[in-house]
């Protein structure tokens, strides 16, 4: 099953929204499975001095990639450079 992570700027996103607007997703887009990052394990990861401070929020999944491209345009255009889209490893 094709599984996608969003990562968000931890300096500039507002973690809350994101998990929050992916709920909603999950509500709406039968198949969708969440699997939610723990928050503290955000705060232990070192940015590694980048400009940007990309960390994950929340892994989906879901039966078809093209639901996931779906999302990540949703999101992309509520969220902008805030949010980084990526399939997982």
């Amino acid at each position: 099953m094709p599984t996608w992570t969003v990562k968000a700027d931890r300096r500039k996103a507002d973690r809350s929204q994101i998990i929050e607007r992916l709920r909603s997703m999950e509500d709406t887009i039968e198949g969708l499975t969440l699997y939610e990052v723990d928050p503290q394990l955000l705060e232990m990861t070192d940015d590694e001095r980048n400009f940007r401070d990309f960390a994950p929020v929340m892994h989906l999944s879901h039966d078809e990639v093209g639901a996931l491209e779906v999302i990540a345009e949703e999101l992309l255009l509520e969220f902008g450079w805030l949010i980084d889209l990526a399939p997982t490893a």
